[in-house]
Protein backbone atom coordinates (compact mmCIF):
# COMPACT_ATOMS: atom_id res chain seq x y z
CA UNK A 1 0.00 0.00 0.00
CA UNK A 2 1.25 3.47 -0.84
CA UNK A 3 1.43 6.06 1.93
CA UNK A 4 0.04 9.09 0.06
CA UNK A 5 1.65 12.25 1.41
CA UNK A 6 4.71 10.29 2.52
CA UNK A 7 5.11 9.30 -1.15
CA UNK A 8 5.39 12.96 -2.14
CA UNK A 9 8.13 13.54 0.43
CA UNK A 10 9.87 10.40 -0.85
CA UNK A 11 9.62 11.52 -4.46
CA UNK A 12 11.21 14.87 -3.62
CA UNK A 13 14.00 13.12 -1.68
CA UNK A 14 14.56 10.81 -4.66
CA UNK A 15 14.64 13.61 -7.24
CA UNK A 16 17.02 15.68 -5.13
CA UNK A 17 19.42 12.82 -4.36
CA UNK A 18 19.40 11.59 -7.97
CA UNK A 19 20.25 15.04 -9.32
CA UNK A 20 22.78 15.90 -6.61
CA UNK A 21 24.68 12.61 -7.10
CA UNK A 22 25.20 13.23 -10.83
CA UNK A 23 28.72 14.57 -11.43
CA UNK A 24 27.73 16.64 -14.48
CA UNK A 25 24.89 18.34 -12.61
CA UNK A 26 26.86 18.88 -9.40
CA UNK A 27 29.74 20.30 -11.43
CA UNK A 28 27.43 22.94 -12.94
CA UNK A 29 25.05 23.80 -10.07
CA UNK A 30 26.68 22.34 -6.95
CA UNK A 31 23.88 21.90 -4.42
CA UNK A 32 21.71 24.64 -5.94
CA UNK A 33 18.78 22.27 -6.42
CA UNK A 34 15.46 23.51 -5.07
CA UNK A 35 12.12 21.84 -4.44
CA UNK A 36 8.82 23.63 -4.04
CA UNK A 37 8.65 24.94 -7.60
CA UNK A 38 10.86 28.00 -7.29
CA UNK A 39 14.33 29.08 -6.30
CA UNK A 40 14.83 31.43 -3.36
CA UNK A 41 15.44 35.09 -4.13
CA UNK A 42 19.12 34.79 -3.22
CA UNK A 43 19.73 31.65 -5.34
CA UNK A 44 22.94 31.18 -7.31
CA UNK A 45 22.48 30.49 -11.04
CA UNK A 46 22.36 28.24 -12.88
CA UNK A 47 20.27 26.01 -10.65
CA UNK A 48 17.67 23.26 -10.87
CA UNK A 49 14.12 23.75 -9.64
CA UNK A 50 11.41 21.12 -9.30
CA UNK A 51 7.91 21.04 -7.92
CA UNK A 52 4.74 19.01 -7.77
CA UNK A 53 2.10 19.86 -10.37
CA UNK A 54 -0.50 17.20 -9.55
CA UNK A 55 -0.84 13.79 -7.96
CA UNK A 56 -3.51 11.09 -8.00
CA UNK A 57 -4.04 7.74 -6.31
CA UNK A 58 -5.17 4.41 -7.69
CA UNK A 59 -7.14 2.26 -5.27
CA UNK A 60 -7.74 -1.46 -5.17
CA UNK A 61 -10.05 -3.66 -3.10
CA UNK A 62 -11.55 -2.04 -0.01
CA UNK A 63 -10.47 1.38 -1.34
CA UNK A 64 -6.89 0.61 -0.35
CA UNK A 65 -4.39 2.90 -2.07
CA UNK A 66 -2.01 0.83 -4.23
CA UNK A 67 -0.34 3.37 -6.52
CA UNK A 68 0.32 7.10 -6.64
CA UNK A 69 1.00 8.85 -9.94
CA UNK A 70 2.57 12.29 -9.61
CA UNK A 71 3.47 14.93 -12.18
CA UNK A 72 6.50 17.12 -11.48
CA UNK A 73 8.01 20.00 -13.42
CA UNK A 74 11.81 19.60 -13.27
CA UNK A 75 13.90 22.27 -14.97
CA UNK A 76 17.23 24.01 -15.17
CA UNK A 77 17.08 27.77 -14.63
CA UNK A 78 19.51 30.55 -15.49
CA UNK A 79 19.35 34.29 -15.90
CA UNK A 80 18.45 35.27 -19.47
CA UNK A 81 21.60 37.35 -19.85
CA UNK A 82 23.72 34.24 -19.30
CA UNK A 83 24.90 32.66 -22.54
CA UNK A 84 27.02 29.90 -21.02
CA UNK A 85 25.09 27.02 -22.62
CA UNK A 86 24.72 25.08 -19.38
CA UNK A 87 20.91 24.91 -19.56
CA UNK A 88 20.90 22.45 -22.43
CA UNK A 89 23.45 20.21 -20.71
CA UNK A 90 21.51 20.32 -17.44
CA UNK A 91 18.17 19.61 -19.12
CA UNK A 92 19.67 16.65 -20.98
CA UNK A 93 21.10 15.17 -17.75
CA UNK A 94 17.76 15.67 -15.95
CA UNK A 95 16.04 13.78 -18.76
CA UNK A 96 18.53 10.89 -18.68
CA UNK A 97 18.21 10.53 -14.91
CA UNK A 98 14.41 10.71 -14.77
CA UNK A 99 13.77 8.42 -17.75
CA UNK A 100 13.82 4.63 -18.08
CA UNK A 101 15.72 2.51 -17.22
CA UNK A 102 17.44 4.55 -14.47
CA UNK A 103 14.29 6.06 -12.99
CA UNK A 104 13.56 3.57 -10.20
CA UNK A 105 14.57 3.16 -6.57
CA UNK A 106 13.55 3.21 -2.93
CA UNK A 107 14.19 6.12 -0.58
CA UNK A 108 14.58 6.30 3.21
CA UNK A 109 10.90 7.12 3.72
CA UNK A 110 10.07 3.70 2.27
CA UNK A 111 8.66 5.12 -0.94
CA UNK A 112 9.20 2.78 -3.88
CA UNK A 113 9.81 4.61 -7.16
CA UNK A 114 8.38 2.28 -9.80
CA UNK A 115 9.26 4.42 -12.77
CA UNK A 116 9.39 7.84 -14.31
CA UNK A 117 9.24 9.32 -17.81
CA UNK A 118 9.08 12.73 -19.44
CA UNK A 119 5.53 13.49 -20.44
CA UNK A 120 6.35 16.74 -22.26
CA UNK A 121 9.20 19.25 -22.57
CA UNK A 122 9.21 22.68 -20.95
CA UNK A 123 10.97 25.75 -22.32
CA UNK A 124 10.24 29.29 -21.29
CA UNK A 125 11.32 32.65 -20.01
CA UNK A 126 9.75 33.74 -16.74
CA UNK A 127 10.14 36.87 -14.67
CA UNK A 128 10.81 36.90 -10.94
CA UNK A 129 12.00 39.79 -8.80
CA UNK A 130 12.23 41.97 -11.95
CA UNK A 131 14.77 39.63 -13.56
CA UNK A 132 14.16 37.37 -16.56
CA UNK A 133 15.07 33.69 -16.19
CA UNK A 134 15.27 31.01 -18.90
CA UNK A 135 13.82 27.60 -17.94
CA UNK A 136 14.52 24.33 -19.77
CA UNK A 137 13.35 20.90 -18.65
CA UNK A 138 10.21 18.83 -18.65
CA UNK A 139 7.07 17.52 -17.01
CA UNK A 140 7.72 14.06 -15.53
CA UNK A 141 5.23 11.35 -14.48
CA UNK A 142 6.52 9.46 -11.45
CA UNK A 143 4.92 6.23 -10.25
CA UNK A 144 5.22 5.19 -6.59
CA UNK A 145 3.90 2.48 -4.34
Amino acid sequence: MTEGLIDLVGIEQWIYSLLEADTTISGLVGTNIYSGGMAPQDATYPCIVFGLITSSDTVGNSAQRILTVSRYLVRAVDQVESQNGNLKTLAQRIDVLLSPPTATGTVESGTHILGSYRESPFNGILEAWNILYRHLGGYYRIYTS
